[in-house]
């Protein structure tokens, strides 16, 4: 009897634990079922944002469009573009109508506008040097003037837009250029009367210098006197011209 008992007492123990056993895993499948038929669907659903289309927005309106959709930003670079206008999104990354989660971070690529180059200095080059210049970076040449200056002929004097100012490229830049240092004048002395070598003097002290002579006889006149010049007496030259003279000679009759 106690043997029969004691068999009676195992098995009864036996059952209650594999009623908790059953229980437990019981208890896991339906937990399970639940975290992946409700709750996982609504976190989910309460975590994901979809990614708005930032292109062509400008930073502060695509900066504000995020942080009201809860998403997080930062500007990954900047790239030049003609098309998109300067300080406007040219490109985002996840892209537009992306499922992402609460809080991500979408990268920004601005655009900077049209490409910009630096001012090359061009003062001191020849015309022809200042044309290759400028066609190397990326610029125009535009109207080119002139101006007397001391320095030589051709040489670029002046540029409207100073060195190392940037520009965009494609720009048109005016400058100018020396037409060489301004001629200075002065006034034909008045040479009648005077003997060639005292013309040869005067024309010295006045920057000129002797040009062609030509003899003709006179009669009444000392060989070797001016009789004409040219230029006239206070006529405005340019230093340097030449005078041409006729100066008497002896007669032969």
């Amino acid at each position: 009897m106690p043997k029969d008992l004691n068999k009676i007492t195992r098995k009864l123990n036996e059952n209650k634990k594999l009623k908790k056993t059953l229980i437990y895993f019981i208890s896991i499948i339906v937990f399970v079922f639940i975290f992946d038929l409700i709750i996982m669907p609504w976190y989910v659903y309460e975590s994901e944002v979809k990614v708005p289309n930032l292109i062509n927005k400008s930073r502060a309106e695509a900066e504000n469009i995020l942080s009201d959709k809860g998403l997080n930003f930062r500007i990954a670079g900047t790239h030049y573009d003609e098309k998109v206008p300067r300080n406007c999104v040219i490109l985002q990354v996840p892209a537009a109508n992306s499922i992402v989660k609460e809080g991500r971070q979408i990268a920004l690529y601005i655009s900077g506008g049209e490409p910009m180059v630096k001012m090359p200095s061009l003062v001191g080059k020849s015309l022809r040097e200042a044309k290759l210049t400028i066609q190397r970076v990326g610029l125009k040449v535009g109207t080119i003037n002139e101006t007397e200056a001391e320095f030589e002929r051709e040489t670029v004097v002046n540029q409207k837009i100073s060195t190392g100012q940037e520009i965009a490229k494609g720009s048109v830049i005016d400058f100018t250029i020396s037409t060489g240092p301004a001629e200075q004048k002065t006034s034909v002395p008045n040479l009648f009367g005077k003997s060639l070598e005292e013309a040869k003097r005067l024309l010295i002290e006045n920057s000129l210098v002797l040009g062609n002579t030509t003899t003709i006889p006179s009669p009444s006149l000392l060989p070797n006197t001016v009789m004409d010049q040219y230029p006239a007496p206070d006529k405005e030259v340019v230093v340097g011209d030449a005078v041409d003279l006729v100066v008497s000679k002896l007669s032969t009759k």
